[in-house]
């Protein structure tokens, strides 16, 4: 027999606030979040994929260099205790 799995979507809190800039980014984002959390954590991965940079993020304001990076898009990712709360694409110039 065969089987079928669809994925109709993933879990994400819609109502999250995080912000991230500038966007497009040069040397450095900054990410803003409500409020401090411990187990937060930021995940950059490039667009096929491939972890490009973590990093803890239990501030309320978090600083990634992004200077090392290759010009392009960038998926980030915003985890708290291992769950994927928020998705946001950014651009390095």
């Amino acid at each position: 027999s065969v089987r079928k799995l669809t994925i109709t979507g993933l879990f994400e809190d819609e109502n999250y606030n995080a912000e991230v800039f500038p966007n497009p980014a040069v040397d450095d984002i900054q990410l803003r979040f409500e409020n401090p959390v411990a187990g937060r954590t930021i995940v950059l991965s490039n667009m096929q994929g491939k972890l490009m940079h973590t990093q803890s993020a239990t501030e309320k304001e978090v600083g990634v260099s992004v200077r090392s990076l290759p010009n392009g898009m960038y998926i980030l990712q915003v985890r708290e205790n291992g769950k994927k709360v928020k998705t946001l694409k950014i651009s390095i110039e």
